[in-house]
């Protein structure tokens, strides 16, 4: 019996790469500038469906590429209401950074929020704690020195 192991490592690792470099491509059109948005949104998306559901597909089935991409933009399609919603809170925090930084640079962000009234301020301080309690790791003992004292 001939070992199939390496032929089928070595394509999954190509089909990976490939969907990586589709993912990055993704990104890089995400972008792109106003007046090239139209142009850039449907293959943009397209890249997301097919890079949101090809990883997945990719670690559970063994197929090969035409049929994993046709899989990813099938599943895309027939979720599409949750596909939108996954793509958005993916993005979201790349839209928290780049205004974020955008604000940075005409003002220092952190005096505007202690400048706001204290519901403001405090409903900011609600939400960020909030984020890093939920994504932050839980049941693992830190050797992080501020909580030592």
């Amino acid at each position: 019996m001939k070992s199939t192991f390496w032929p089928r490592t070595g394509r999954i690792l190509i089909q990976g790469l490939l969907l990586f470099c589709l993912r990055l491509v993704s990104f890089w059109e995400g972008a792109a500038r106003t007046a090239g948005i139209a142009f850039f949104c449907a293959p943009a998306l397209l890249l997301l469906m097919l890079a949101g559901y090809g990883f997945p597909l990719l670690a559970q089935f063994d197929i090969p590429t035409r049929r994993l991409i046709e899989d990813a933009l099938l599943l895309g399609a027939a979720h599409f209401p949750r596909t939108l919603l996954v793509i958005g809170a993916m993005l979201l925090p790349a839209a928290a950074l780049l205004l974020y930084d955008m604000l940075s640079l005409k003002q220092d962000v952190i005096a505007l929020v202690s400048r706001q009234r204290a519901p403001i301020r405090w409903g900011v301080y609600v939400v960020l704690l909030v984020v890093i309690a939920l994504f932050s790791h839980k049941g693992i003992a830190t050797e992080f020195i501020y909580f030592q004292f």
